[in-house]
């Protein structure tokens, strides 16, 4: 059986669907990085015995026809990718990127993905048709070329430098076809024939005759290339720490993306400032000398790198899975979005122009080269006896370049005028001092409270922190104070940063951060409301462009512990379930520290957990057997840090203070889950959680010998005072399980917000419980 080109290439790419789903189901069972990576070569490999079956011999003449048809298929399943990421689709590819790929579920990885999926596929069936035709597809080849090149270099680069480098897994060599492929593939591209323009000599000798005025659409152009790359130039400058104000500002203000850990905007903008720019002046010499024949090819193969470059940019800084903080800030959106989009239109704009006349571009003819032989020997009449030039033939012609090099003095001097421009402009780029402690050193030296600061949720704290400068030799104004989270050893999320009189809090920060400014030298920084979240190691920095030094300030919160599993049961959550699990019982995952004291003060529990950092570990008072041997000593255990896909255990939450009542509502009848949580909404409050149970009975010293639902369909109830019948001789919050929600067997503990009065009005029918 044999089908026309298009539809032959379309059954092996749509095959992708019924495959990605069958491959999810079996590698679900399999659970295994190797497994997987050997379940899709064997799906290569049938795909290209479907592609020789369905399509037939003759197409093969062209080695090219497989790869389109093969990387259509992988087109699809990147479309499968991206919507099952943003949660249109299920059930396809879940496992592969869990597995597999995760750095594919990042921001950067859904908008490649999309674009490959999209564009890419429908390039490759417009080439496809065009080989069964027997027509030229030079031209989309290369704009494939370029935008397929620049979206693998930049993701692989950004996973092997950032923050998934250390979650590659055997999967991650699939994508060496794709660099390997597309360098074969570009070759062959450039090694079919040019379709020459009809142009007769004498109209491309008129055209190369014209000078640059007398071209107003390559003015245009070059004006807009010169932009762009004064542009490149200064966000790479901005993405390699540029200590001038302008970066400061515009990293924080205008593209906060270029600070996201993942590295792919990173990458990207070195990639743009090395590669790009020098072909933006390239394009300009190209554009003012004529018979540069070089330029309509590259600039399809630059026009489709950036058009997918930007796309990608573009959509990873305003999508939802970028973190909050490197999202780019509502009141810059639509300068931040004519910027970039003017950015990637100037080389699309380029092509076409190449495109569409490019009889400026062709190799000079006799014609054009007399006229401008006449033309130097008319200026240069009026002296006498001029000296020869260098590279000058025989007979006198001066011969200009015509190669990509010919541009490189007039890049290096783009690239030396922007670099100083903002030195020879102002003066800051001279060395001032910072100081806080006596001496002529001139480093900059913070100094911020040791120990820690406590406060509770819904609090007000001050971050104590402040230097001091000498004003006869700096300006206050340009010291700039930068708050920021430890959230891992090496990771850190933007809290706060102030320059001059300019502030900016971020993400969750914003509306309750503020400097103290108490005096010169003050850069304290005030949190209300304070939430379990801002528990942590906060880091202040003081810099004045030339030196810098931080400063570590630890917050603490006062709150109690308390573990936890659901009704799963024991050992049931891997790192990033009990996370939310935590999450959902208003708490979260409590650090090392925290249990440590909880340890302290008395704290026992036979059942490992999940901490912040990842780690597993869990406190004994009381040596038994079933703990770990009777024989070995109390303290804290700790099994390290694991796997936190794979592995799983209980969980330990942390929460503070409560800004409500929790109360034990009185029925005169037992509640099924259902029936309790219509009485507590009945009574203008909601089923209290299992952390606000623990915050009750903690701190508001909540004690009640009778057992209710919960949220989260759990028994307990809390006891200060232990006594007889109710539980044991220590006092803690006592846990029942988790029945069957139907059982009417219990009453319910219920939680109203501050400000909203609790009454326990009898609801139902028969008499009271008592305590």
């Amino acid at each position: 059986m044999q089908l026309p080109a298009v539809p032959g290439a379309l059954a092996p790419s749509l095959l992708a669907i019924p495959v990605a789903f069958g491959i999810n189901g079996a590698t679900a069972l399999a659970d295994s990085p190797l497994a997987l990576m050997l379940t899709v070569v064997l799906v290569f490999a049938g795909l290209f015995y479907i592609i020789f079956f369905v399509s037939g011999v003759s197409h093969f003449q062209d080695p090219l026809f497989c790869v389109f048809v093969v990387f259509s298929f992988t087109s699809i399943v990147d479309l499968i990718i991206s919507l099952e990421e943003d949660g249109y689709i299920s059930g396809f590819m879940e496992v592969y990127v869990r597995e597999g790929e995760p750095y594919l579920r990042t921001a950067h990885g859904i908008m490649i993905c999309y674009w490959d999926g999209i564009i890419h596929y429908g390039l490759y069936l417009a080439m496809i048709a065009a080989i069964s035709q027997r027509k030229s597809y030079r031209n989309l080849g290369l704009f494939w070329l370029g935008s397929l090149m620049m979206s693998i270099v930049v993701f692989l680069l950004g996973n092997l430098i950032g923050k998934y480098s250390s979650d590659l897994s055997p999967a991650f060599l699939l994508n060496l076809p794709y660099v390997l492929i597309p360098i074969w593939a570009g070759v062959k591209l450039f090694q079919q024939p040019k379709a020459l323009p009809c142009h007769s000599p004498e109209k491309v000798a008129e055209e190369q005759r014209k000078r640059l005025y007398q071209r107003p659409q390559d003015m245009g152009l070059v004006l807009l290339l010169l932009l762009t790359a004064a542009f490149t130039f200064f966000r790479g400058m901005v993405v390699l720490d540029c200590p001038a104000d302008s970066c400061f500002e515009y990293i924080y203000q205008h593209e906060p993306y270029l600070r996201d850990p993942v590295a792919y905007p990173k990458v990207q903008m070195l990639i743009y400032m090395f590669y790009v720019l020098p072909f933006f002046c390239l394009c300009i010499y190209g554009l003012v000398l004529p018979g540069c024949s070089w330029l309509p090819d590259w600039s399809l193969v630059f026009a489709g790198a950036v058009a997918q470059a930007q796309f990608s940019h573009l959509g990873s800084s305003l999508h939802a899975r970028t973190p909050f903080p490197y999202q780019t800030p509502e009141d810059v959106w639509w300068s931040f979005l004519i910027t970039n989009v003017l950015y990637a239109l100037g080389p699309q704009l380029l092509a076409y122009r190449c495109l569409r006349c490019p009889a400026f571009f062709l190799p000079a003819t006799p014609a054009s080269l007399h006229h401008r032989r006449h033309r130097r020997q008319h200026r240069s009449a009026p002296a006498a006896g001029p000296l020869p030039r260098a590279g000058t033939g025989a007979r006198g012609d001066t011969m200009h370049p015509r190669g990509p090099w010919a541009a490189g003095p007039a890049a290096l001097l783009l690239l030396i005028s922007v670099l100083a421009s903002d030195t020879l402009l102002s003066t800051r780029g001279r060395k001032k001092v910072v100081h806080v402690m006596e001496g002529d050193s001139g480093a900059v030296v913070v100094q911020t409270a040791p120990g820690k600061v406590v406060t509770h949720r819904g609090g007000t704290i001050i971050l104590p922190c402040r230097y001091h400068y000498d004003v006869s030799a700096h300006d206050p104004a340009e010291i700039r104070l930068k708050w920021t989270k430890v959230t891992e050893p090496m990771a850190f999320v933007d809290v706060f940063v102030a320059l001059g009189k300019a502030r900016r809090a971020f993400g969750s920060y914003r509306g309750r951060t503020a400097l103290q400014e108490d005096g010169f030298g003050d850069a304290s920084l005030i949190i209300r409301n304070v939430t379990l979240q801002d528990y942590g190691r906060y880091e202040c920095e003081v810099t004045n462009e030339l030196e810098d030094d931080t400063g570590m300030v630890k917050l603490d919160l006062e709150g109690v512990i308390f573990p936890y599993h659901p009704r799963l049961g024991r050992y049931t959550l891997n790192f990033h379930e009990a996370q939310q699990a935590c999450l959902e019982q208003d708490g979260i995952l409590a650090s090392h520290d925290q249990l440590h004291q909880a340890w302290l003060e008395g704290m026992d529990w036979c059942n490992a957990g999940w901490l912040e950092d990842g780690s597993v570990q869990y406190p004994i008072s009381r040596p038994r057997e079933e703990c770990g041997r009777k024989d070995t000593p109390v303290g804290v255990r700790n099994y390290g840090y694991r796997h936190k896909e794979s592995e799983h255990y209980d969980a330990f939450c942390f929460t503070s203070n409560l800004n409500g009542k929790v109360y034990f509502l009185k029925t005169y009848r037992k509640l099924s889950y259902a029936e309790a949580v219509q009485a507590c909404k009945n009574n203008g409050a909601a089923v209290a959680k299992v952390g606000q149970l623990y915050a009750a009975w903690k701190i508001q010293l909540l004690d009640r010998c009778e057992a209710g639902w919960l949220e989260d369909g759990s028994i307990r109830y809390p006891i200060v005072n232990p006594r007889a019948r109710c539980g044991g001789q220590e006092p803690g919050v006592r846990n029942l399980g988790f029945p069957d929600k139907k059982y009417k067997l219990f009453g319910v503990y219920c939680f109203k917000k501050a400000g909203e009065a609790a009454p326990e009005k009898a609801l139902g029918g028969g008499h009271p419980n008592r305590v």
